[in-house]
């Protein structure tokens, strides 16, 4: 799949937001796309976070990546992987109102629904505090699924100024589909582990790997372990994983993964490059650190 990049300052309440675009093209056929609204970490446009976005477009979305930081910074900003940046980016997920967060993602979705190659179906997908953004943006109606990796301040709710988001609380207003909440002693939702609930939901909805995908992230215990329950059944799984990514280009060979020799050729790609995201079922769970 060829993917086209490019980026637009879309209008906001706070201002002009650089959004970046990932647009898939067909060589003969004009097609239409479902839309993604993708949220980055603290540290805005990084170069893995831009690969990500260009992967997500090679399977078929209109990706739109905008900078959450907008108000703060000038357009093109990336923050440094360093204590200096971080410190930066976490005093302005502070000092950025919620609904500056809200109007921000309205004003993706609108672009992704004028966007000639989105056909009007959108989801939104976020790490860290773009985790938590996302979530939020799933409380628009337009919005019709989300995927949340390890989202910052949602359980706390010190998202925004005033450190006092309702995200949590808001979650049943979510339209896209169901949701479902597992806690160890029953305190929220299902009683019992994840992996139980996801047994459950798949058996009991008599799931075929026809009509399931598994999207995970977590401990590589859980992972592990949702991996082997997805293979067994012929599932498809991804899973985002988590590691030390130095050099953020495959060089320094610092964040390796082994994938399983029968369906993954034994080798080690490089988390930075040909992930986080990847496929769980030929990770060799046994051998990753």
């Amino acid at each position: 799949m060829i993917v086209r990049s490019e980026f637009r300052d879309l209008d906001t309440p706070t201002g002009p937001m650089r959004t970046y675009v990932y647009t898939p093209t067909h060589p003969t056929v004009a097609k239409k796309y479902p839309g993604l609204l993708l949220y980055s970490e603290i540290f805005q446009q990084t170069a893995p976070i831009a690969r990500l976005c260009v992967q997500l477009a090679s399977h078929g979305h209109v990706v739109m990546a905008p900078e959450i930081y907008h108000e703060h910074e000038p357009p093109g900003t990336v923050l440094a992987y360093d204590d200096v940046g971080k410190d930066k980016g976490n005093r302005y997920k502070h000092a950025t109102k919620l609904s500056t967060f809200d109007n921000d993602a309205r004003a993706v979705v609108r672009a992704l629904r004028a966007h000639p190659a989105c056909s009007g179906r959108i989801g939104t997908v976020g790490f860290c505090i773009g985790g938590h953004l996302a979530v939020r943006a799933a409380l628009l109606p337009e919005i019709l699924a989300c995927a949340s990796f390890f989202p910052t301040d949602l359980h706390s709710g010190t998202l925004g100024e005033g450190k006092k988001a309702d995200t949590l609380a808001r979650v049943r207003e979510i339209k896209g589909g169901r949701l479902h909440l597992a806690t160890d002693d029953g305190s929220i939702g299902y009683k019992g582990s994840v992996l139980d609930l996801l047994k459950r939901e798949v058996e009991e909805g008599e799931q075929t790997p026809l009509t399931a995908e598994i999207f995970t992230c977590g401990p590589h215990g859980l992972l592990h372990e949702v991996a082997d329950f997805a293979r067994a059944r012929g599932i498809r799984c991804e899973a985002s994983l988590e590691g030390p990514m130095a050099c953020a280009v495959g060089a320094c060979r610092g964040c390796p993964v082994p994938l399983r020799a029968a369906d993954g050729n034994g080798r080690y790609p490089a988390m930075c490059v040909e992930g986080p995201v990847m496929d769980a079922t030929i990770v060799d769970w046994a051998r990753l650190p």
